[in-house]
């Protein structure tokens, strides 16, 4: 028979483990992402074959930190979850980040919206009177949420916030310091590109909505000679210009070509005009 080599000296008993089917004295932490339905149903074919091999983490109120997915698999197969207590002294939030981030890789969309959550707790009366249109400075993640329902692309977001393409403030959007550092003038650029996705016409839509697309428009509209109003009119009077591209600079090249279309030479706007961002 197999013996596990335990030293007594030097092998310690550090936590216990619980098992039970009793699913109802569990519930889920509101911050924590969504459950995927399709990440269920693959670990019920895996648990199905091999049972659970790690163990859910819960706090003392039996709020599941990390495991959710795993959880809601055993109690759709009707199987006995196994459990175990985080230590007290580490941060909830923290925590589940942490978990998440080291075991299937949480998405900007997952940090956006924990913190939303988190956001919704400290300003009740204010989360709930937030809509469509909202541009509440105290509830950037809130607004962020809203502003990638217009079809805006989460980096461009984070460049139009920052003024940069650089990836140094990704932590502090991760870990709940966001701030928006002028709403009126970050509210102005959204609402400018989503004007654009709300075109009707389908392929015009398709490049509206594009990441490159709006990756190169934004360095057009950072540029105080761009005039956001002839870009509108060229767009209805010669969208044949407008055609998918395959990277940044390409659309940069189609966008000159469609704003300086059947201009006089005096408005043309050049290469040199654009503004790094």
């Amino acid at each position: 028979m197999f013996k596990f080599n335990i030293d007594n000296q030097k092998d310690k008993e550090v936590g216990i483990i619980y098992s039970t089917n009793d699913y109802d004295k569990f519930s889920f932490k509101n911050s924590n992402r969504k459950i995927q339905r399709k990440k269920v149903d693959n670990l019920k074919k895996s648990l199905e074959k091999i049972g659970q091999i790690m163990p859910i983490l819960v706090n003392d109120n039996f709020q599941i930190q990390e495991g959710q997915h795993r959880f809601t698999a055993m109690r759709e197969l009707g199987l006995d979850t196994t459990y175990f207590f985080k230590r007290q002294n580490v941060d909830e939030t923290v925590l589940i980040v942490e978990a998440n981030v080291n075991s299937t890789n949480w998405f900007n969309k997952d940090f956006i919206y924990q913190q939303k959550v988190l956001e919704s707790e400290k300003y009740e009366k204010l989360s709930k009177n937030f809509n469509v249109n909202c541009w509440e400075e105290k509830l950037p993640y809130h607004v962020f949420e809203m502003c990638i329902g217009f079809k805006v692309q989460y980096r461009v977001l984070m460049i139009l916030n920052y003024k940069t393409t650089a990836l140094i403030h990704e932590d502090e959007l991760k870990q709940g310091d966001l701030k928006i550092n002028d709403m009126n003038s970050f509210k102005t650029d959204v609402l400018f590109l989503k004007h654009l996705n709300d075109f009707k016409d389908k392929q015009l839509k398709k490049i509206f909505r594009n990441r490159y697309f709006q990756l190169a428009l934004i360095k057009f509209m950072a540029s105080e000679k761009f005039d956001r109003e002839k870009f509108l009119s060229k767009i209805d009077m010669h969208s044949h210009i407008l055609r998918k591209q395959g990277d940044t600079q390409s659309y940069v090249d189609m966008i000159l070509k469609l704003y300086n279309f059947a201009s006089k030479r005096k408005y043309l706007f050049t290469l040199r005009d654009l503004k790094e961002v």
